[in-house]
């Protein structure tokens, strides 16, 4: 998919600009200018506005920057960040505040583990930016593993080739959780290469590709309890990984609600997939889907069927097992699987518009 192979550009701090408004904790303290880079834990005490490169440089491990509500502003200049962190780890991002109008990303976390980016909104990130250019996102976290983003409110709306939510990439056992990730021009968050992470709560929503992308090398990830409603493309895609677990999301409105590819002994249960026009698909993908497990969701009034699970290549599906799912009043077929499926039971299936209810798996009533 657009998008999968992606560099960055370490950001370029930005001097000599003196830019009215930011403070540290300690009273007394020099004004900060953009382009600052800074050593020790800092709290806002005003708007750091319309700086012309990076903002703020993060030049040390261990320290918090609190924005205590404040906006930190650009000037959409080529490469520039809100926040850059090259290689200092346990760095905390916080404080309920906003940063705005960057090229780059708003937060960028690169060779920086046990990173955390928690509670700030962010806007208008990677506005005008074209094809061949690094990709940007609202937080992008990059070679730096047990990182959390949590609780952040972010809507890239603007003309861009591409402009992401929220990024994890290489980055192991991070977590994302309970942040608003919607209105941006491509993707609401892009997770890859980051096995052991768990992506919760999040909503994911009218972004103008994927809700939410899973894929290559991410093993082990869990995807649970989140809405991915109105995406132009996919609400949930996960693919190219191992031992997925896939549970408890709703998908409202997009192209297709939860898709599926090169998946090796996943657990898709218990999702909500409605309104879009194919529910929930799982197919091959280049090298095949094999002993999943697609059990209790629920897959209704979809413009064509509401479970898929199907190939062009029929030898590219082996052992995934249908079980318990609900798929009714959808505009084709309840339930689309290949011969090869194996049936679980207690599939339930009507008012689909096209019989049979189900083909590949008997379903009741």
């Amino acid at each position: 998919m657009r998008g999968s192979a992606r560099t960055y550009l370490l950001a370029l701090a930005a001097g000599g600009c003196l830019c009215l408004g930011a403070g540290t904790a300690s009273a007394g303290a020099p004004a900060i200018a953009c382009g600052a880079t800074l050593t020790k834990s800092t709290t806002l005490t005003a708007d750091l506005l319309n700086c012309p490169g990076t903002a703020l440089v993060i030049g040390a491990d261990g320290i918090t920057v609190n924005l205590g509500g404040h906006t930190i502003s650009g000037t959409n200049a080529k490469d520039s960040e809100g926040i850059a962190n090259d290689g200092h780890a346990g760095v905390r991002i916080l404080g309920s505040g906003k940063i705005t109008d960057f090229r780059l990303n708003g937060v960028g976390m690169r060779k920086a583990p046990k990173s955390v980016v928690r509670g700030l909104t962010i806007r208008r990130i990677g506005a005008g930016g074209v094809e061949g250019e690094p990709v940007s996102a609202g937080i992008a976290i990059v070679d730096s593993p047990a990182s959390q983003v949590t609780g952040n409110d972010v809507a890239n709306d603007v003309k861009a080739y591409q402009s992401d939510g929220a990024d994890v990439l290489n980055s192991r056992g991070s977590v994302v959780r309970g942040n608003k990730l919607s209105h941006n021009a491509w993707n609401g968050l892009v997770l890859i290469d980051s096995a052991g992470s768990r992506i919760s709560g999040n909503e994911l929503d009218d972004n103008g590709n994927n809700g939410t992308e899973v894929n290559g090398k991410s093993d082990s990830t869990s995807v649970t309890g989140n809405d991915a409603d109105g995406n132009k493309a996919i609400g949930i895609v996960v693919g190219s990984i191992q031992n997925a677990r896939v549970v408890g999301n709703s998908a409202k409105g997009n192209d297709t609600g939860l898709f599926f590819f090169d998946l090796h002994a996943g657990l898709i249960g218990k999702n909500s997939a409605k309104g879009n026009r194919v529910g929930i698909q799982l197919t091959g993908g280049q090298f095949g889907s094999a002993n999943n497990r697609l059990t209790g969701n629920t897959a209704n009034r979809n413009d064509e069927s509401g479970i898929i699970v199907d190939d062009d290549k029929p030898e590219k599906l082996s052992g995934n097992t249908l079980k318990g799912n609900t798929a009714n009043k959808n505009q084709l077929h309840g339930i689309e699987a290949i011969a090869g499926v194996i049936d679980g039971g207690g599939n339930r299936a009507s008012g689909n518009a096209t019989p049979p209810q189900c083909i590949g798996v008997v379903c009741s009533g």
